[in-house]
């Protein structure tokens, strides 16, 4: 948490869980707790009269031994003030049944009413730990010695209002702001889909694509073929080589594992220890040095190495014989937006670092099509999908070099700058993620799954896209 800002969900649940076990435990142990009586505390103080009278014999006879200068009754006394005596079991078990609903229904109210999409596999950051803490406050209060002194009725009053109200308050949340999670509702699943479908987080869609493929089945049973593979295409754009997606895609007769693949997709673009020529610099009126083509250019931010960006340049005109230069300098980034952790490095908006970038290429006269490609040092986020590896635009994207950099295997980092960058470009023709993983369009849910796709297009996507590029040259191309 101090290191990156955020928790995974499962240890917030574990811990949860975990210390509302220890705390029943403890309930337990104070429910088998024998109070003491008056005959009690009598009886402990004439154990401790003997005790002393034996301890004061056997300093007569060793002068060493000091006496014990606190008397029975006074040790009694002390122990009384620390005395509390066990509650009775109805406060007990009040205690024990309200403990979830403080430390995990309210919570989960509160985050219910902040999100316009809920779900339990959301990671933790800052805020919904102190949504947490502050209701395990909330539980104490009645502990603190100031409350405890109060009548026990309004101690179970205040233990008992969550019991009641949380399960009210979520029944309606859920009906007017998060119906997708009514699972009596007739079109559970349909809305459930939508809703993922829906969302601008890629990475909280794709932890949910089973949510889409369960309604493509659901459509598949009631006869809507068509509808069904159209839902089980999508879910598998976000879940590329999901067994589940292309299972169902089989049995609907329209199977996305494409047979026809290039015969290089995990080559590498250049073998390693080639050397890489400088790309050309250029400015934005210079970009289309032979005439007024499709030209593809690399603006660096941040501490890109120029090595990096030639490579990417010469991956890109190998691979689509686009004209493809890199801008003349390097811009610097600038003020990041947030540090999510207390040691962690810091991290920029997409949208905040674009709106320092943009205006550097804004009214510039350009001799033809021309495409950007926002090369980036910057640790990128967009709302709440953390460490994005890169985002498409119809002008071209925005590619992080921040997480694809591997120290000692600079070669490593080049290649996967270059087919990030390779990706980003025919998506911002509009040309939708393959749900092949085999396509370097398809998306992949971290960086395991990024290295393990392929480096090219598949020969589909690929067509599609030179036709794109091809009717942007014509449209510009002069008249005979």
């Amino acid at each position: 948490m101090i290191l990156y800002g955020r928790v995974d969900r499962m240890q917030v649940w574990l811990l949860l869980g975990v210390g509302i076990g220890w705390r029943w435990v403890k309930l337990w142990h104070e429910h088998c707790q024998v109070e003491m009586k008056d005959e009690d505390w009598e009886a402990l103080t004439q154990a401790l009269e003997r005790e002393q009278a034996l301890h004061q014999g056997a300093t007569d006879e060793d002068e060493d031994l000091a006496p014990n200068p606190v008397s029975a009754k006074q040790q009694v006394a002390a122990l009384q003030l620390l005395y509390r005596p066990p509650r009775p079991g109805p406060v007990l078990m009040i205690e024990g049944l309200a403990l979830p609903a403080f430390l995990l229904g309210l919570p989960v109210l509160l985050l219910m009413a902040e999100s316009d999409f809920f779900t339990f596999r959301r990671s933790f950051g800052w805020g919904d730990l102190l949504v947490i803490l502050g209701c395990a406050a909330l539980f104490y209060l009645p502990h603190l010695p100031v409350v405890r002194r109060e009548t026990s009725m309004l101690t179970k009053a205040w233990w008992l209002a969550p019991l009641f109200l949380v399960p009210a308050a979520m029944a309606v949340m859920v009906k007017e702001k998060h119906p997708y999670w009514n699972v009596f509702h007739p079109e559970h699943r349909r809305l459930a889909a939508e809703k993922v479908l829906s969302l601008k987080d890629w990475i909280m869609a794709a932890d949910h694509a089973g949510w889409v493929f369960a309604y493509a089945e659901e459509l598949a049973e009631k006869g809507r073929i068509p509808s069904a593979r159209e839902f089980c295409e999508k879910g598998l754009r976000m879940e590329p080589g999901s067994a589940r997606g292309n299972g169902l895609m089989a049995r609907l007769g329209g199977s996305q594992i494409s047979e026809d693949t290039a015969p290089d997709a995990f080559a590498p673009y250049v073998p390693e220890g080639t050397l890489i020529p400088r790309a050309r610099r250029c400015r934005v009126e210079t970009a289309h040095d032979t005439g007024p083509v499709f030209t593809l250019m690399l603006l660096p931010v941040g501490e890109v190495p120029d090595e990096d960006l030639d490579f990417v340049a010469e991956v890109m005109r190998r691979e689509t014989g686009i004209p493809t230069c890199v801008y003349e300098k390097h811009l610097p980034l600038p003020e990041a937006t947030r540090s999510p952790g207390l040691l962690a490095e810091k991290q920029w908006e997409i949208g905040s670092l674009l709106k320092s970038v943009l205006p550097e290429v804004d009214g510039r006269r350009m001799r033809g099509p021309l495409k950007i490609l926002v090369i980036t040092s910057g640790d990128l986020y967009i709302q709440t999908a953390n460490f994005v590896f890169a985002a498409s635009y119809a002008w071209g994207g925005v590619v992080s070099r921040a997480r694809f950099s591997l120290e000692g295997q600079p070669w490593l980092t080049r290649h996967r700058l270059a087919k990030q960058c390779y990706s980003m470009l025919i998506k911002s023709f509009e040309i939708m993620p393959s749900t092949d993983p085999r396509c370097v369009t398809s998306y992949p849910n971290g960086l395991p799954a990024f290295d393990a796709k392929g480096n090219r297009p598949l020969p589909e996507v690929r067509r599609q896209f030179l036709e794109k590029v091809a009717v942007l040259n014509r449209r510009t191309s002069p008249p005979q």
